[in-house]
């Protein structure tokens, strides 16, 4: 789901209904595209930790070459500050925030990699062409 997430974040509006998307369509910047429906599923054990990766979105620490990845400070704050999480579940979502991140973190390099690629091949076709052989 994380790639997912990460792939959609990068590429595609934010989701309709949400509070973004509003923002974005209140400013008059956001298109108006028709909605496209994904399923994911996750284990019941993993929805605490889904939860939290959305809730710590806002702690990217980013670079000249965008993110590289998440303020571990801020995540734990935000996961000291949940009244429904129990102290001893913390390690185990915390867990599955940085697996998010990880995987989030691939997909955003695959993205970086494959425009690179398709901005070299635009500006030198006769060099796709000699990786093609």
């Amino acid at each position: 789901m994380a790639e997912t997430h990460a792939r959609n974040a990068t590429t595609s509006a934010p989701p309709p209904g949400s509070a973004w998307a509003e923002a974005l369509a209140g400013l008059g910047a956001l298109e108006q595209q028709p909605p496209t429906e994904r399923e994911a599923y996750l284990w019941p054990d993993n929805v605490q930790a889904w939860a939290c990766w959305v809730g710590v979105q806002t702690q990217w620490r980013t670079g000249m070459a965008g993110a590289t990845g998440l303020d571990y400070a801020g995540v734990r704050a935000y996961l000291h500050e949940q009244p429904d999480i129990e102290r001893e579940a913390r390690p185990d979502i915390f867990r599955g925030i940085q697996a998010a991140e990880r995987a989030t973190l691939e997909v955003w390099a695959d993205q970086r990699e494959r425009e690179r690629d398709e901005q070299q091949a635009a500006q030198h076709p006769a060099a796709r062409v000699s990786t093609l052989r």
